[in-house]
Formats: C-alpha cells, sequence, structure tokens
C-alpha cells in the first residue's frame, strides 16, 4: 500500500506540472517495450504466453529484422521461476531453441515490497 500511495502522489503531482527530466526515460530510451510482472502466477503467465507468441510472430513476419521486433520482459521475484516460464512458455508455442527468429525475453526481478526494483522495473519498459 505504501508503494501504491507514493505512485498515486506522483502521478497527481504531475499532473501539476513536468517531472523531473531523470525521473522518467523517454519510451524511446527504454530497453523493453513490453514487461509482464508476476508471470510465475497463473494469470501473469497467460500474459506472457501471449505477449510472447505476439513477439514471436512479429519477429518471424518482419523477415527477422531485429530492430522492428518487439522486446519482451517477464517479470517476477525469483529469476529460477522466471527462467522455468520462460522455458516452458517456448516449448509451449514452439520456439526451438536454436530458431533465428525467437523472441529476446528478458529476464527483470522485481518485488512488490521492495519500491526501487518496482520503480526501475517501470523505467525499464514502455509497457507494464
Amino acid at each position: 500500500a505504501h508503494f501504491v500511495n507514493d505512485v498515486m502522489t506522483s502521478v497527481s503531482s504531475s499532473t501539476t506540472g513536468p517531472a523531473p527530466a531523470h525521473a522518467v526515460p523517454p519510451p524511446g530510451e527504454r530497453p523493453l517495450d513490453i514487461t509482464v510482472f508476476g508471470c510465475t502466477g497463473n494469470a501473469g503467465r497467460a500474459v506472457a504466453y501471449h505477449v510472447l507468441r505476439a513477439a514471436w510472430d512479429d519477429r518471424r513476419s518482419s523477415d527477422g529484422d531485429k530492430k522492428s521486433s518487439i522486446k519482451v520482459g517477464l517479470a517476477g521475484r525469483s529469476r529460477d521461476r522466471v527462467e522455468k516460464v520462460i522455458r516452458s512458455l517456448k516449448d509451449e508455442i514452439g520456439i526451438a531453441d536454436d530458431d533465428e527468429n525467437a523472441p529476446d525475453a528478458r529476464i527483470v526481478i522485481a518485488d512488490a515490497s521492495d519500491d526501487a526494483s518496482m520503480i526501475d522495473m517501470a523505467r525499464s519498459t514502455r509497457v507494464l
């Protein structure tokens, strides 16, 4: 709840004036396009499946042009659990390890009880 209040305060104060330039990088400078937080839970995993599938379809339709592909982040508290989800999703979708069109699913470690990790995650992506 503390984090939500801080976010709400910063959101409401940002409507009265511009945010500091260092606070939020412009969308074009963020390394990820979409990050799914909580990908190890049932709902998050379902969302991650569809995001990863869309990224793979996008990559294949762009003839392997890596510049045009969707950059995906899958986030959770445990690196091991997120890695297992990525492997499992790639198997379900049918993405081979050696597939040159495989989307780059990056692991993001974040914990809802750690404000700094949540802020870092939000600053690294365009859509969360």
